[in-house]
């Protein structure tokens, strides 16, 4: 055997339950905590990208951003009636209302928070 090489004890059964027990519940309760934080980062760049691109009446909700005429849009949109759609707003604002949530998600998960997410949950 090696000089360097480590002697792994193997912990009783007990112990490893109660162990595993607990990193489960560490992990558990930081899942529950970092969730709403996340999708808030989330949600927030749709807003942002929202007011820059002059949607009117924006409402920030816990799972989306809605704007006026967002319901009437999207059934312009589903029935193929692509004229009226584009008469409520441009489809290319919409698009990066769309894509912004995702990038900003993106972003922060490459950058010094996804580094920070890593290093205390390993994601």
């Amino acid at each position: 055997m090696a000089a360097n090489a480590q002697i792994i004890e193997a912990l009783p059964f007990g112990d490893r339950a109660k162990r595993q027990a607990s990193t489960f519940a560490v992990w558990f309760c930081a899942s529950v905590l970092l969730v709403p934080f996340v999708l808030m980062i989330h949600e927030m760049g749709h807003l942002l990208i929202g007011l820059g691109l002059g949607f009117h009446h924006l409402r920030l909700h816990y799972e989306s951003v809605s704007y006026a005429g967002q319901d009437e849009f999207w059934h312009f949109i589903q029935s193929g009636n692509r004229a009226a759609a584009a008469a409520i707003t441009s489809f290319w604002k919409v698009a990066a209302l769309e894509m912004a949530g995702p990038l900003v998600s993106l972003a922060c998960r490459q950058s010094h928070i996804g580094a920070w997410m890593n290093s205390i949950f390993g994601c």
